[in-house]
């Protein structure tokens, strides 16, 4: 009834390896008009209402001849039978075309729900995935009632108290996506058709996810989102992403912030339990047992027809290995890497060639996919973007395919066990950061606090101060742990070196322990960091790059092209200045006179050497030359 809007990638279905629907960029439903337009054949939705009397041929002009030899009519006329007895919207439609013949109005319009179906119109329209009839207008022969799907208005049942009672998306697909003991369940019987559904589905979920963040931008923060979070602030060095962000948080399963927060948490653990010795890969097996034993109840359908069981069997599988490997210990002997001729053991190299994923490529297999490369997606030239939109960036380079749609809906894999400490939260806004007084309490100053009243943390520092302590989010304080069986691990989040100030209180609480103060944390070597100080020490030393490269001499001129030079130094890395170091601020005019290269020459010549020269040179002079000198210097006196 719907057209699927959204580019299917056919590349790997070669008929060598099992089905996969793989869909790449964006999708989308579009529902035309009841008639279609002159010299034009009916399509999707007009089959059931224009020409009737050829509708089954009208169905089957869309398939090739290969397809279409191998579609029998009559099968097609039992089903297009079935669905006018039961399906609510076939017969909906049908009455359109009763309609149409019987009445001499010169339009009509047809309203399900919020859709209005115009008698003609120019162009499709979009149909939106909070639909309650998207899904039954895109697959009546999966929902051969026509009933409708998720809608806003559901509700739990059973449910009391203060206990959220909403539906979500994601968990009415996971219902759906569950197959019941003695319940005939058409869905999961639909094979292909099932694969594009799954995909389908998911992409309703990830759409309204990435739709709520773009229009919650500001409680995003990303106006002000510049290293704060495991992302480089300031650290955007190409024209294309300088300007407005339309940015995904790390909440989003997927994004850059996601991954880049992993990859953060994968070297906190690092930090604590040393680097790892193995690298585990775990590939799914569709011979697994408990896979073919599921299979048999349905001898029709394949394990490709089955995405949902095999994405459940495969995080079982993961799970127990994963149990196995942690209470059994079992490593001795490892066998790794794809070149099965090196294992000698013959059971082992039977598995490995039987189910290596790859394959074979190179000479053997020329036409493998590993052996052509689509074309080089660098950097183009071109005007610069002051909108950068990487919700839409990231809709457009995507991938979905039916396996990672299902285990989205069957499994949340994940587990977060490690505490960023962070100064300001995500989603909250700016204003109400500054009104609640309670947000002045962070992990930071508690800590400070937690030291100067209990001297049993004083031996942590900052980011192993949770070993021992949890953070009570409520109260806004610390709490010592009483047991300690499952060590947590702290982090401090990421900042991108041209912070300055922030990446330098990162690097200090890093190593600072029993820090009761900022200035404690400032203090190095028994001395409390003075910007003021440190420069009117050092200021000659950070000169002599000066003096090496514009040949100053004159001290005032050296410190006031060092100010120039710090000032401008803030400015490019990050949004500090001198001001609010406590140091002075280098004059505009002495800015120019600084930057002024003949002025500055004029200005610094060795008057030592000048003088030696000048001496050397008029002992020189003979009698009339003399005289002349004389003269020039009683002119200018």
């Amino acid at each position: 009834m719907t057209s699927f809007g959204g580019k299917v990638d056919d590349y790997v279905n070669t008929g060598s390896t099992p089905y996969v629907f793989k869909v790449e960029g964006h999708v989308y439903h579009s529902l035309g008009s009841l008639c279609s337009t002159d010299n034009e054949p009916p399509r999707f939705l007009q089959i059931y209402i224009y020409d009737t009397d050829n509708e089954i041929m009208n169905r089957l002009q869309f398939f090739d001849g290969i397809t279409c030899s191998r579609l029998s009519v009559d099968v097609v006329s039992t089903i297009l039978t079935a669905l006018e007895g039961c399906n609510k919207l076939v017969r909906l439609f049908r009455n359109a075309r009763d309609f149409t013949l019987s009445s001499n109005l010169p339009s009509f319009t047809i309203r399900l729900y919020d859709i209005v179906i115009r008698h003609k119109a120019t162009g499709p329209q979009r149909i939106s995935n909070l639909h309650p009839l998207y899904m039954a207008l895109q697959y009546p022969l999966l929902f051969i009632y026509g009933e409708s799907g998720w809608s806003r208005d559901l509700r739990l049942s059973g449910v009391s108290g203060k206990e959220d009672k909403n539906i979500s998306m994601n968990m009415f697909y996971s219902y759906q996506l569950h197959d019941r003991l003695n319940i005939y369940t058409l869905l999961l019987r639909g094979g292909r058709l099932f694969q594009q559904y799954l995909v389908d589905a998911y992409v309703c979920i990830e759409q309204n996810k990435l739709e709520y963040y773009r229009c919650n931008q500001s409680s995003l923060r990303s106006d002000v989102l510049k290293g704060i979070h495991d992302a480089i602030r300031r650290g955007d060095t190409e024209g294309r992403d300088i300007g407005k962000r339309t940015i995904r948080p790390s909440l989003f399963t997927g994004g850059p912030r996601y991954m880049y927060k992993h990859y953060q948490d994968a070297l906190a653990i690092c930090r604590v339990h040393g680097n790892p010795q193995y690298f585990i890969t775990f590939t799914c097996n569709v011979n697994w047992p408990e896979i073919r034993r599921y299979l048999t109840k349905y001898p029709v359908l394949q394990a490709q027809d089955h995405p949902d069981i095999i994405a459940r069997v495969f995080h079982m599988k993961v799970a127990s290995t994963v149990n196995f490997l942690r209470n059994n210990r079992p490593f001795g002997k490892v066998y790794f890497g794809k070149n099965s001729r090196s294992c000698k053991d013959p059971d082992l190299h039977r598995i490995v060639t039987d189910f290596i994923i790859h394959g074979p490529c190179g000479t053997v297999r020329p036409n493998a996919p590993c052996m052509s490369f689509g074309p080089s997606f660098g950097d183009t030239e071109g005007d610069t973007t002051f909108e950068i939109d990487k919700i839409k960036n990231y809709v457009d380079g995507r991938f979905i395919c039916p396996h990672e749609s299902a285990e989205e809906f069957l499994i949340s894999t994940f587990i977060n066990g490690i505490l960023q400490y962070r100064e300001n939260r995500d989603n909250e806004k700016l204003e109400n950061i500054v009104r609640n007084p309670l947000s002045r309490r962070t992990t930071l100053t508690e800590w400070l606090y937690n030291n100067c009243n209990d001297e049993s943390g004083r031996h942590l520092n900052y980011v192993d101060f949770l070993s021992e302590y949890r953070w009570d989010a409520s109260s806004k304080r610390w709490i010592r742990r009483i047991t300690n069986r499952t060590p947590a691990i702290g982090r401090l989040i990421y900042v991108h070196p041209a912070c300055g100030e922030t990446f330098y209180l990162r690097l200090l609480l890093s190593h600072k322990k029993g820090c009761r103060s900022f200035e404690d944390i400032r203090t190095v070597s028994g001395e409390v960091s003075n910007p003021k100080q440190l420069w009117d020490m050092h200021w000659q030393r950070m000169a002599d790059d000066v003096v090496h490269k514009h040949h100053l001499l004159n001290d005032d001129d050296k410190m006031k092209h060092v100010l120039y030079e710090l000032e401008l130094l803030l400015h490019t890395g990050s949004s500090s200045s001198l001001s609010e170091l406590g140091l002075p601020m280098p004059n505009p005019i002495v800015v120019a006179s600084v930057t002024n290269r003949l002025l500055m020459e004029e200005r610094n010549y060795d008057k030592q050497q000048l003088a030696i020269e000048h001496m050397s040179s008029r002992s020189d002079l003979n009698p009339q030359q003399k005289s002349i000198y004389d003269y020039v210097l009683s002119t200018l006196e």
